[in-house]
Parts: C-alpha cells; sequence; structure tokens
C-alpha cells in the first residue's frame, strides 16, 4: 500500500484478513477502512470507502448503521459516486453501487443507477443482483425516482 496506494487489491485482501474469523476484530476492520478511504482520498475521493464496503458484502448483509451494520451508507453513496464521476460509467461500479443502494434500502439511489442501467432483468442484473423477486420489490420502490 506504501509503494503503489492506488492499487486497491491488496486492501481487498487485508479488509478479508482482518475478519473476526480470522482473528481480527470489527474495530480493527472499520480503523481500517477509515484510514484506507483517508489515505487514498485524492486518488478515489470516498470511492476506497465504497470498495471496501463492497467487499464485505458476501460477509454479511448487514453492512449499514441503519441496519445493525458497521458502516455509512451515506459515505458509501459519495464514494460510488466519486468513483463514477473520476473515472465514468461502469457496469461493475452501477451495479455494485445498486446492490448496495438496495440493501440499504436507498430507493432514490437505486433509481440512479436504473436509470444508467435499465429496468429489464437481463444477464447483468442476475449476475449482480441474483434474486429477481428481490430485484423487482426494490424495483418496484424505485419506480417513482425513475426518468
Amino acid at each position: 500500500m506504501a509503494i503503489e496506494p492506488g492499487y486497491y487489491p491488496v486492501y481487498f485482501e487485508m479488509i478479508n484478513y482482518l475478519q473476526p474469523k480470522w482473528h481480527g476484530s470489527s474495530e480493527e476492520m472499520l480503523k481500517f477502512v477509515e484510514e484506507s478511504a483517508d489515505s487514498t482520498r485524492h486518488l478515489y475521493g470516498d470511492g476506497m470507502y465504497s470498495l471496501l464496503v463492497n467487499a464485505r458484502v458476501d460477509n454479511s448483509n448487514k453492512l449499514f448503521i441503519e441496519n445493525g451494520g458497521e458502516f455509512s451508507w451515506p459515505r458509501t453513496k459519495a464514494g460510488f459516486r466519486d468513483i463514477l464521476v473520476k473515472y465514468g460509467k461502469s457496469s461493475y461500479i452501477l451495479h455494485r453501487y445498486g446492490y448496495l443502494a438496495m440493501l440499504a434500502g436507498d430507493h432514490k439511489a437505486f433509481a440512479e443507477v436504473l436509470n444508467e442501467t435499465g429496468t429489464k432483468w437481463d444477464e447483468s442484473k442476475d449476475k449482480y443482483y441474483k434474486k429477481k423477486t428481490w430485484y423487482e420489490y426494490h424495483l418496484n420502490k424505485s419506480k417513482a425516482y425513475l426518468n
């Protein structure tokens, strides 16, 4: 990380090793996420924060403070927006932003993603959202915000 602070795969490895199942702790993991986000702000804005929160999604669906997790949804959302503005639209980033918006119950943010990716269930939605019924539930909640 010191040699190449923008090389994000090393951050993903570290966040996995800081999980309690590998003898880490939630406190260590959260401190690492905060420090990593702060030290890469010049490269990613709050994007590193969002990417590291996203790295945790496979291990817990309680990510955000509002649903018993440890991370800030407003900061995560800001980070995804930072990445999209700075680096352009990416299917991966848009769908991860959408997935986390669904977990956060932020239907306005989910609609932002759907305005870019479309609403039709397709291969990419199957890959990133996995459960069509869950996707359709959030789609219905987001319709008021769609363009």
